[in-house]
């Protein structure tokens, strides 16, 4: 049986390989006594306790009991991660609990955020410990994920294209310099995490700010630009979280299931969806929205590969030396195939929506200036000068020098 006190064990002992800041005492602490809003982990574990009664016939075989227990997490926006993860697996167990000789292993997934506040080791990821499987989202990508969000909100009201009654089919958006400071807030984390010592990475935000101060290519940009989007970019950036720990229980998922023999990339993509779009209750159990259930599947979908699509192009651009720049064009082009075959699949179940709302019928203009916002992002990204870009690094390189190493 798995309990709060198993996960602890369990994480303890691969925290430290993907969360070097719990060696510090300053973050061990709080991680351990995270000031938590009991109002907030309330209404999760109501939510939770109301999935396990709507899906009784999937909790009797696999035990997520745990996943009500306060102990059972670290950092507060865990129970809400598990609630994607549960999605994600029961929405995959209705679709394959008949077909025994494939049935995956729904299991012991547990749902875990990371203090990492740069770029460089953002990505979600899985891993696996004794019977437990983590599913780890870093700090660095839900934060850069608000800024997306952000930035498509400050350029386009997204909210009023979805609820128009008529069908946009040619989206006219030629200026995103509204996103442009949201976008170096994202580049600003890029170049932060250029630097690879393990003890002297600035991944704290009050040294990201004295070296944000220094980088003259990006004068006067704020550490974290305001919005005035607050509720629509939360959602929109959760509904991205949601899916990018979808695809990585599609990972988990797809090693008995082979989906594409082609990419496991592209099988957990689909696998993502498949769950979220058979039973996706994370927007229900945070947001006020009531929109149909798979409307918010589509919606994370596309902003998950939006949001890809930038912190992969930033990342590669500023952590790769100068002669690998060429897996910089390789790695946009395979997220742009992937995203692609996603606009397929919301394409075909579009169509086989018959009660199709207006919010359903904008879709299609939705993912048309998503495209457009991704590729505008790397042209500003690719037009910075390089020279500048070495004068920036190297001036954080000074920093270093004259602060020495975090504190302990």
């Amino acid at each position: 049986m798995i309990t709060s006190d198993v996960i602890q064990a369990a994480w303890k002992k691969v925290a430290n390989d993907f969360d070097y800041n719990l060696c510090f005492p300053r973050f061990k602490d709080y991680y351990e006594n995270s000031s938590w809003n009991d109002e907030h982990f309330s209404k999760l574990k109501c939510h939770i306790e109301k999935h396990f009664f709507c899906y009784q016939d999937f909790y009797e075989g696999h035990d997520y009991a745990w996943a009500t227990d306060r102990a059972s997490y670290g950092f507060m926006p865990e129970p809400y991660y598990q609630i994607s993860i549960l999605d994600t697996l029961l929405g995959n167990w209705i679709q394959y609990k008949g077909i025994k000789e494939i049935e995956p292993c729904f299991d012991n997934v547990c749902a875990r955020e990371t203090t990492v506040w740069g770029l460089q080791r953002a990505l979600p990821r899985v891993v696996r410990h004794d019977l437990l499987k983590f599913v780890i989202i870093p700090y660095g990508w839900d934060d850069a994920a608000n800024f997306v969000a952000a930035g498509l909100l400050g350029s386009i009201d997204l909210v009023a294209i979805l609820n128009e009654k008529k069908t946009r089919q040619q989206p006219i958006i030629n200026d995103f310099s509204h996103a442009h400071p949201f976008w170096r807030a994202i580049l600003i984390r890029a170049i932060i995490g250029n630097n690879k010592g393990r003890q002297e990475e600035f991944y704290w935000p009050e040294y990201a700010e004295k070296i944000t101060n220094t980088l003259h290519c990006f004068n006067e940009t704020p550490l974290y630009p305001d919005s005035s989007n607050n509720e629509n970019q939360l959602w929109l950036a959760q509904m991205s979280v949601a899916f990018a720990i979808a695809h990585e229980v599609g990972h988990l998922l797809d090693s008995r299931l082979k989906i594409d023999s082609s990419s496991d990339e592209l099988s957990a993509d689909y696998l993502a969806f498949q769950g979220l779009w058979n039973c996706n209750t994370a927007a229900q159990a945070f947001f006020k929205f009531n929109h149909d259930p798979r409307f918010h599947c589509i919606i994370g979908a596309v902003l998950f590969f939006t949001t890809a699509l930038i912190v992969q192009y930033a990342r590669a651009h500023f952590t790769l030396p100068i002669e690998s720049r060429s897996s910089v064009v390789a790695l946009r082009d395979f997220l742009k195939l992937r995203f692609q075959r996603m606009i397929e699949i919301i394409s075909v179940v579009l169509n086989n929506i018959s009660d199709c709302n207006s919010y359903f019928h904008n879709i299609p203009t939705v993912i048309s200036l998503c495209v457009a916002y991704s590729n505008a992002f790397c042209e500003f990204v690719d037009g910075f000068s390089q020279d500048a870009l070495a004068l920036s690094i190297a001036r954080i390189n000074e920093i270093k020098i004259a602060h020495g190493k975090l504190p302990h």
